[in-house]
Order: structure tokens, then sequence, then C-alpha cells
């Protein structure tokens, strides 16, 4: 972290910020990293990993958009392993070491 914000904030702040000072060749818009990074601070401040969380989400919907998602329509970050049994299509596989809870 630098200054109460992750790297990747920061990354993003001066990208932002060096974009809107080459496009507009004013030295004065330099300074809008200030209330952009004053922003991320303060999402960072209720959630430290706000873009952590942002990036698993932005994959999870990237996936559901261009990924064909089977039968039930629906994609996840981390599938459970399915295997076939007797008549029924596909029960889910977990062990007592597996399960998250």
């Amino acid at each position: 972290m630098a200054f109460g914000v992750p790297y990747v904030a920061v990354l993003g702040n001066a990208l932002l910020t060096l974009e809107l000072f080459l496009v507009t060749r004013n030295l004065l818009w330099l300074l809008a990293a200030v209330p952009s990074h004053l922003a991320t601070f303060l999402v960072c401040v209720s959630e430290p990993r706000f873009f952590d969380l942002l990036q698993v989400w932005a994959i999870t919907r990237s996936r559901a958009r261009f990924a064909r998602s089977g039968r039930w329509g629906t994609v996840s970050y981390g599938p459970l392993p399915l295997r076939a049994r007797g008549n029924c299509r596909a029960d889910l596989v977990l062990t007592e070491a597996e399960v998250p809870w």
C-alpha cells in the first residue's frame, strides 16, 4: 500500500492523471491526482480489499458474459467438482475437509 491506498489504485490514479495531462497539456491537471487519491483512500477506509474484490467481480462477470454458462445459466469464480452417479446427471461431491464453513 502507498499512503493508505493499494498499488493498483495508485497506478490507476497515476495513469488517469498522466493521460489527462497529456491530452490537455496543462500542468494543473496533475493536481487532479489529489482528489482522486482521496476518493480511493475513502473507499479503502471502509473496505481495504475493495480493489481485490472488484477484480474478482470483474473476472466473474466477464466469464458470465463471454463464456457459455452451461445448463443453469450461471458462472462461479471457482467451480466445485462434479461427478456422474447412477441415473443422475451429476452430483456435487464434497468431503468433510473441502467444506469451506
